[in-house]
């Protein structure tokens, strides 16, 4: 581990590097407007995202491609359109599309569909817009930006609010999450992500009974439980989630990431091969992308137990995982798969998509 340390920061000093990104989050609209877009067959799917982490360049690339597309929705569009400004800093400065300013909601009421398709084309100054103070809300989808010509810094505050009832449950099931997602990017060379979550929340029955039975939350490590003081039967947990990395490219096929987080590889809701159901951990990862084949390593460092069955509050024990997975996709029909991982027990497992 001390070895690659050593190397990623020697790289990052000397390298000649590549523009990169952070990724968008799992769940994430982003996701599903992808998968319809492949489904439709309406650009090669080939070279991106074998292990289904959406790179956020890479994916507005590959989004631009398909906006000319005869065959999307007015549905579809729509997604699009928001996808592209979730991703402002990735769209081209050109614009062909005339929208004043101040009327950027127009896009989203089928203003730009009045226009012939080939005559349509999405930029930033598409979602620009008069700021508040000089630097709130310069768009839409974004509340704080700044832009020099070698930095560039995008923030956002993250705020859910939910409360329901459950049946044959006496308590309110909610959740109160306060926070701030941050990305930001250095002469469009390294890139940095951070996301933090302040949390109260219970859940249904079903993941009580879970956490119960484990005494651990789903993707959550320390925490305590919570009481109100001012609402009846609002009980539940407290806890703080951190999630940051930087990563930058030494080469132009070579991405290397470090930071403190958790990973997805594979297809579906729940992966077999690796899912993000953990708690963050420290990591540095490597992507190699050549030609149709993608090569992920992954090494970790873990704690084999939670802070809570640390009785004596001593320093956890340390435990430590690298992960391999070699993916091959000769088309956008068909993709295989080989992933190893050694930690406590060696295991490999081969990986069929099609």
């Amino acid at each position: 581990m001390k070895f690659y340390l050593c190397l990623f920061f020697t790289l990052l000093m000397t390298a000649h590097l590549f523009a990169q990104s952070p990724y968008i989050l799992r769940g994430d609209q982003a996701y599903h407007t992808y998968d319809r877009v492949d489904i439709l067959r309406l650009s090669d799917t080939t070279l991106i995202n074998s292990v289904n982490n959406y790179n956020r360049k890479m994916t507005m690339d590959f989004f631009k491609d398909t906006w000319n597309g005869e065959i999307l929705t007015a549905k579809d569009r729509y997604d699009l359109l928001h996808i592209y400004s979730d991703n402002y800093e990735f769209l081209g400065v050109e614009d062909s599309v005339n929208v004043s300013e101040g009327q950027n909601d127009i896009i989203f009421r089928g203003g730009v569909n009045e226009l012939p398709i080939n005559q349509q084309k999405i930029s930033k100054s598409t979602f620009a817009q008069k700021p508040i103070l000089k630097y709130f809300y310069k768009t839409p989808a974004n509340f704080l930006q700044l832009h020099t010509p070698s930095f560039e810094l995008i923030v956002n505050p993250v705020v859910q609010l939910s409360y329901y009832n459950q049946v044959n449950n006496e308590n309110i099931v909610f959740q109160n999450i306060r926070g701030v997602e941050a990305r930001a990017y250095i002469d469009n060379k390294v890139y940095f992500y951070t996301h933090l979550l302040e949390t109260q929340r219970s859940y249904l029955d079903y993941t009580e009974e879970w956490i119960n039975k484990y005494r651990t939350i789903p993707g959550q490590g320390f925490w305590k439980n919570y009481i109100s003081g001012v609402i009846p039967n609002l009980n539940g947990y407290d806890y703080f989630n951190a999630k940051a990395y930087v990563g930058f490219h030494p080469v132009k096929s070579i991405n290397i990431e470090f930071g403190h987080g958790n990973h997805f590889i594979g297809n579906g809701y729940r992966s077999l091969l690796l899912s993000d159901f953990s708690h963050n951990y420290f990591y540095l990862k490597f992507n190699t992308r050549i030609w149709k084949f993608h090569y992920q390593n992954i090494f970790a460092e873990m704690a084999p137990t939670s802070t809570l069955l640390n009785l004596n509050d001593v320093l956890l024990p340390k435990k430590y995982t690298a992960t391999h997975y070699l993916a091959f996709k000769p088309n956008n029909k068909f993709e295989i798969g080989i992933l190893k991982r050694l930690y406590l027990l060696e295991k490999i497992i081969l990986n069929f998509n099609i």
